[in-house]
């Protein structure tokens, strides 16, 4: 992932970017920050943590997630690796919440935040620094990528935390 893999900084900036830079080129992404939700957009181009798509331009660090449809798109949403030492660097709610995600990778869950998604019953698939993937149960080829800062509360499935 580029000069990421160098960083000391375990939040979910770098990560978001990597995943954004993988989709370049693709329409049908829906983007996700705390105040909207852009649907069916198309990644023109990510750069100095912006990424420009056809409705606009938005600011990396400001996503707090994005889901497509695998079967119309079928990229794999690279992870950076966890950072296992953490000490001194930016590991304030972050970091626990990226271990609680990662002891519950495989499982079916309610989570709250990323402005109201994923919503409903979701399987988290992988976790990397800062970042969870996740499955729709309701929709089982759309997928979505996560930042674990963003997330309120993560729970059993039914019914929010």
């Amino acid at each position: 992932m580029g000069a990421f893999d160098e960083s000391i900084c375990d939040c979910s900036v770098c990560p978001m970017q990597c995943i954004l830079k993988a989709l370049e080129g693709e329409q049908g992404v829906s983007i996700v920050t705390n105040q909207s939700r852009f649907d069916n957009l198309t990644i023109n181009e990510v750069k100095d943590f912006i990424v420009n798509t056809s409705v606009g331009s938005i600011a990396i660090k400001h996503i707090s997630g994005l889901f497509y449809d695998s079967s119309l798109i079928p990229v794999e949403i690279p992870l950076k690796p966890i950072k296992q030492n953490t000490k001194g660097e930016c590991a304030c709610c972050e970091t626990p919440m990226t271990e609680i995600m990662n002891r519950m990778k495989g499982q079916f869950v309610f989570i709250d935040g990323m402005g109201g998604e994923p919503g409903g019953t979701t399987q988290i698939t992988d976790v990397g620094e800062g970042i969870f993937t996740f499955r729709s149960v309701e929709f089982p080829t759309i997928i979505g990528a996560g930042s674990t800062l963003v997330v309120t509360s993560v729970g059993p499935p039914g019914s929010p935390p």
